[in-house]
């Protein structure tokens, strides 16, 4: 009991005793320049990073059209398919 009392008046102490630490130069300080510096940090670490995914993405999409037409492409020269319209002998044939 008694070092819990003992404990409870070391915390009080510090608490009333203690002055808050104003660690953020941006929030506490009044320099216009830091803060400028500051939201532009913040800004650039916040759109580089989605930029780059959204050109990533951009890219793979691109890229993998490009591999289905290629793709297509080649199984048409592999299959020896006309094309859907009927030629003028196949239509008289019919």
């Amino acid at each position: 009991m008694k070092q819990q009392l003992c404990s409870v008046i070391v915390l009080i102490s510090f608490a009333l005793t203690t002055k808050p630490l104003h660690a953020c130069a941006v929030c506490f300080g009044n320099d216009g320049e830091a803060r400028f510096a500051f939201l532009w940090t913040t800004a650039l670490m916040t759109f580089v990073p989605l930029t780059m995914l959204a050109v990533g993405i951009i890219v793979i999409r691109k890229l993998l059209k490009e591999h289905a037409s290629v793709e297509s492409a080649e199984l048409l020269k592999s299959s020896n398919l006309k094309s859907p319209a009927l030629s003028k002998e196949e239509v008289t044939h019919t």
